[in-house]
């Protein structure tokens, strides 16, 4: 979900001009515009993608001419008139398009998503400092969005870089120097630490009219005080949280990130892969990680525990992440199938273990509302029946692992893979 939020304001003058005929009738009407725009304060604006809020830009004046009904040879003259003054010229776009190029944005000039714009003929450590400068300015991009809980999608993308960058700096091996990397691999710990606890109390809201309604009718009007407990503590959560992205530790992570980023950095005997081929690299990472997905799927059995679940989905989300690093240096008609094939694995595990966790909250969340005498009887039992049904739908998602994980393991996967991925020199088979 996500906020309607502002763009652009723009303050426009307006002056009506008329063209005369020799018995001062109105021929033609003429519409002179000057106007200038601004980005409004509090508007987040990607790093590098857009002025300043608040300051003021000019926009070209427009002289926009009307049409009298029964005067169209005079409108004809007019306009050939303007379009032979060399001051004047047409207009090359919309007001629109004129106001976001203006203020430094395009429509679109904003994703999530991985594009990276990696080279076939790049190192290692160049195509690692482009992927990380690029999870960089998605997190930047989100931050004040978080700050001030715009909406609850600034919190996701700015976990979701988080996320991609711990993965990052813990898969892409043997590149980047080990002394600072161990450094800001605790550094961005703590940031999905603190960024966890609110993000979990939106994503429960989010879905709470689903949850409300799986228990019985008859029982959902008495989840509506868990839903305030809800509301409340996500606030208390929301102001702790904008307090740590405004806090000079968090300022300091990004501009010390940053500045790595961008000083060249002398060869480290440590980081033996930094002036490899980007694709050699790629290759033996990803190959490494698909065998140990594949491992780990075909050890869990019906009595496995959970844990061993939630291991495979660590192992699958890290192949996920490898394969969108890199996904420039690979046919896209031959690596998005792949992809897809992950991420329905990953849609399984995730499912099994969000239920897992929402109950364990949910039986939380009813002990603190008994303690504060926030529950009665009717809203505590409502919680039961939610968490049993969250349970019994968590046996269902793990009866579907089997043929999920098979689906993943079918030879044409493993067989694609192998094609794209294997080193030349890797002899054993998954």
């Amino acid at each position: 979900m996500r906020a309607l939020l502002p763009i652009a304001e723009v303050t426009r003058s307006t002056r009506p001009l008329a063209v005369l005929n020799e018995d001062d009738k109105t021929v033609v009407r003429l519409r002179l515009e000057e106007a200038a725009a601004r980005i409004p304060e509090g508007t987040p604006v990607p790093p590098g993608k857009g002025r300043p809020p608040g300051a003021n830009h000019g926009l070209n004046p427009r002289l926009t001419l009307q049409p009298v009904k029964g005067y169209d040879r005079e409108l004809e003259a007019v306009a050939a008139a303007l379009a032979a003054m060399d001051r004047l010229r047409p207009a090359a776009g919309s007001p629109f398009e004129e106001t976001v190029a203006a203020l430094g944005r395009r429509p679109g000039d904003y994703s999530s998503k991985i594009d990276v714009g990696l080279q076939p003929e790049m190192t290692a450590v160049e195509a690692a400092r482009r992927i990380h400068r690029h999870l960089l300015g998605t997190l930047e991009a989100n931050v004040e969005g978080a700050r001030a809980d715009l909406d609850s999608e600034f919190l996701h993308d700015l976990r979701v870089a988080t996320r991609r960058t711990r993965s990052a700096l813990t898969q892409i091996k043997g590149v980047l120097p080990p002394a600072p990397l161990n450094d800001f691999k605790e550094r961005f710990r703590w940031l999905g630490q603190i960024t966890g606890p609110t993000r979990d109390l939106d994503v429960f809201l989010l879905g709470f009219e689903g949850y409300r309604a799986r228990v019985p009718e008859a029982m959902q009007g008495d989840l509506e005080p868990y839903r305030a407990f809800l509301e409340r503590r996500q606030r208390e959560e929301q102001q702790l949280l904008a307090k740590r992205l405004a806090s000079p530790h968090f300022r300091k992570l990004l501009k010390d990130w940053r500045a790595f980023l961008e000083t060249p950095q002398p060869t480290d005997p440590e980081a033996p892969n930094a002036r490899r081929p980007a694709k050699a690299v790629a290759d033996e990472r990803i190959w490494k990680m698909f065998r140990r997905v594949i491992k780990e799927g075909r050890a869990i059995t019906d009595d496995s525990p959970h844990e061993a679940i939630h291991e495979l989905r660590k192992s699958g989300k890290k192949l996920r992440y490898l394969m969108e690093f890199f996904q420039d240096l690979y046919p896209a008609g031959d690596l998005q199938p792949l992809i897809k094939a992950i991420k329905a694995l990953l849609d399984n595990l995730g499912e099994f273990q969000d239920l897992e966790v929402h109950a364990h909250k949910i039986r939380e969340d009813a002990e603190a509302m008994a303690a504060e005498g926030g529950a009665g009887a009717d809203t505590l039992m409502a919680m039961g029946a939610l968490v049993d049904d969250l349970l019994e739908r968590q046996a269902r998602v793990r009866g579907e692992l089997a043929a999920r994980f098979a689906d993943f393991d079918a030879a044409p996967n493993r067989d694609a893979y192998k094609a794209l991925f294997k080193p030349a020199k890797e002899g054993k088979s998954a």
